[in-house]
């Protein structure tokens, strides 16, 4: 009896310690998150969101609840379990212990439907912000009747940047990433037929990016054909 209960003590010991790992339910697929563990700007926790986007096969609606998650920057990894068999967002923040945001990662999307636990790496945009632009032209124009295949931000200021896309897509690349700052931007658009730049929007100074990954919306450049020749232009 006595050799009874030294083991059970010793099981409850190993409970409280830590020590035991309980696996998750076999039959939910998890998320095994992981990141750099340089913790950067007092960052001490990580807070995860899984969002389910549709159902195993694939029809509209979600299946599953949004799961969140705290787990410690400085492990470097975590594990999101018990998640629903369905395609998910996986956004993650980087925070303080009193709960301060420190940065952002971009958001992540896995594919749980066949029930197998998927690994995931992030990084924290920290001095980094994301940027947003959409482009027009005036009535009775577009990129076709000018030939124009491609827009260019020009960005000059704390950094020089060149943010591309093509011309009939309307907006910038999805999360494109800027370096915190103040600019001035320049849009232009062009055609790689003749390399001439056909249109321009009017030049926007004291722009600013946040940083932390927060999304910096610059709005609609009206794009303008050029009278005349646009190398020249500002």
């Amino acid at each position: 009896m006595s050799e009874l209960i030294v083991k059970v003590g010793g099981l409850l010991a190993l409970l409280a310690a830590g020590c035991m790992h309980i696996d998750p339910d076999p039959e939910l697929p998890d998320v095994v998150l992981a990141w750099p563990q340089s913790c950067e700007d007092g960052g001490a926790i990580v807070h995860v969101t899984a969002t389910p986007l549709d159902g195993a096969d694939g029809a509209d609606g979600a299946d599953g609840e949004v799961v969140t998650e705290e787990l410690d920057c400085a492990e470097g990894e975590g594990r999101i379990a018990d998640l629903a068999r369905a395609r998910h967002a996986v956004t993650a923040e980087l925070r303080t212990e009193d709960g301060e945001l420190v940065g952002r990662a971009l958001p992540i999307e896995v594919d749980l439907r066949d029930g197998v636990t998927a690994p995931a790496w992030v990084e924290f945009l920290i001095d980094e912000g994301l940027v947003l632009a959409t482009w027009t032209f005036p009535a009775g124009v577009d990129c076709a009747s000018l030939g124009a295949d491609g827009v260019n931000l020009q960005l000059t200021g704390d950094w020089w940047l060149g943010l591309g896309a093509a011309c009939a897509r309307g907006m910038t690349e999805p999360f494109t990433v800027v370096p915190a700052g103040t600019y001035t931007v320049a849009a232009r658009a062009s055609s790689s037929t003749t390399s001439e730049i056909v249109a321009r929007a009017e030049v926007r100074a004291g722009v600013v990016i946040a940083g932390r990954g927060e999304l910096t919306d610059l709005g609609t450049f009206v794009l303008v054909p050029c009278d005349g020749p646009c190398e020249d232009a500002p």
